[in-house]
């Protein structure tokens, strides 16, 4: 990133910078995203009030042109 500066992180991730989104789901079946710093703790309360555990999904790919797999 372009003008970084590592004693004013907050405020370039405001700025321009892409903070990463996690799922979470609780073992009462709710089901949550959130957003975390990289050097955050990824723990997440649930509105139940039990800590929920990171759910992991597909990320899709959309693949486009002629030059991958043509023949």
């Amino acid at each position: 990133m372009v003008g970084f500066d590592s004693q004013n992180a907050t405020q370039d991730i405001k700025i321009g910078g892409a903070v990463p989104i996690y799922q979470f789901k609780c073992e009462c079946g709710i089901e949550f995203e959130r957003e975390f710093k990289m050097n955050d703790k990824h723990l997440a309360l649930c509105e139940c009030g039990k800590l929920a555990k990171k759910s992991f999904t597909a990320v899709p790919a959309h693949f486009k042109g002629t030059g991958w797999g043509s023949k």
